[in-house]
């Protein structure tokens, strides 16, 4: 049994709803110390990191007068009091050096989520000791120097800290009203990976941009989800609410599960999904999935979510949560296949032999579509 623990971290001393993880290219390397692996093995971490929000709040000041929300969420107080208090230094040089838009996606991402790879002490940003980076493309470490800079010009510190107890309660209520545990539990009975420690990242800035990254060492693996945080402004609590909420965080730690095994069928999936062009319509945000590996993967990760959901809910609920997702993976996100691939998956899950498994579904599934 896992033991369930929750840390904040200072890090002083020490549109879709998308989500990106490229398993074409290799796994960056991260070193895990015993000390580390005591601490963390068995157990979920919860983080608002401070150089995290730091990225996040150069993303904010940059992109507040863009009109997507795929990398920011603008719809918070919160994001009214980091403008209100950084625009005051936006002629700090970051914001002309860093010249990309919202909607270049992959370099967003390498900025955002390699910041995570990097620790605040004194007010000195530098490379953790656990990370070499997050992802292979580090845009962070490119823009470090100004990141630096714009955080000494405006106190980022301070502002940091006058917010801690905010990130707190925003800690406390996505452990209330997420099952972490659950989700872990019920897909390790689905999946034959296992992971020793799941990190998951908020900020309270988080848009509707999510990702995933793992991590492993012959003694221990780890997995990364970087979502959305929850805000009582924008998020309305109900049942419906939530188990919509769970689907951020389920779909990137399920990436983690899915994608290896998909790894395994590489060749007969190419010849089992044909054209890619029947399975996605090219929109800017999924531009990113550029094979039949990435697509089904986006595919399968979404139901999987559908069928835990319809294991935990009344059917009421997972009917209904069901028609989301249907509407967001064809409609917002381009994967035209989804509700005949769904159900097809659906039916060969309701119909297993007792004692599979949806990994060991795998050859059906192909066979199917």
């Amino acid at each position: 049994m896992r033991v369930r623990t929750v840390f904040f971290l200072l890090i002083i001393s020490g549109f879709m709803g998308s989500c990106v993880r490229n398993d074409d290219t290799p796994l960056v390397k991260a070193y895990f110390s015993e000390d580390y692996i005591s601490e963390h093995k068995g157990r979920y971490v919860i983080e608002v990191p401070k150089v995290y929000e730091l990225a996040h709040v150069v993303m904010a000041v940059k992109f507040q007068r863009q009109r997507s929300d795929y990398f920011i969420e603008k719809r918070t107080s919160y994001f009214q009091e980091v403008l209100d208090y950084f625009n005051d230094y936006n002629s700090s040089r970051i914001f002309s050096n860093y010249s990309y838009s919202e909607s270049d996606y992959i370099e967003n991402y390498a900025f955002r989520d390699n910041s995570y790879a990097y620790k605040m002490v004194n007010e000195e940003i530098s490379l953790k000791e656990t990370y070499t980076s997050i992802s292979q493309y580090d845009i962070f470490k490119d823009f470090l120097d100004d990141v630096q800079a714009f955080s000494y010009e405006s106190n980022f510190n301070d502002f940091y800290t006058a917010h801690a107890g905010f990130y707190e309660n925003q800690i406390a209520l996505y452990d209330a009203i997420i099952p972490v545990q659950d989700m872990w539990d019920w897909l390790e009975n689905q999946f034959s990976a296992r992971y020793d420690c799941y990190k998951i990242i908020i900020s309270p800035l988080t848009g509707g941009s999510h990702s995933t990254r793992r991590f492993k060492t012959d003694t221990y693996k780890e997995t990364l989800m970087f979502v959305p945080a929850l805000n009582p402004e924008i998020h309305s609590m109900d049942t419906l609410n939530i188990a919509y909420n769970i689907r951020h965080v389920f779909t990137e730690i399920d990436h983690n599960y899915v994608n290896p095994v998909t790894e395994e069928f590489r060749d007969e999936l190419k010849k089992a999904m044909g054209d890619l062009n029947n399975w996605k319509d090219e929109k800017p945000s999924n531009t990113v999935y550029s094979s039949h590996y990435m697509v089904f993967n986006e595919y399968m990760t979404w139901a999987v979510y559908d069928i835990y959901i319809s294991e935990r809910y009344p059917e009421h609920i997972a009917s209904q949560i069901r028609e989301i997702t249907i509407s967001k993976m064809e409609g917002d996100r381009g994967f035209i296949r989804f509700r005949s691939f769904e159900d097809s998956l659906i039916q060969i899950y309701t119909n297993k032999s007792p004692g599979e498994n949806i990994e060991d579904l795998y050859p059906e599934i192909l066979k199917a579509i």
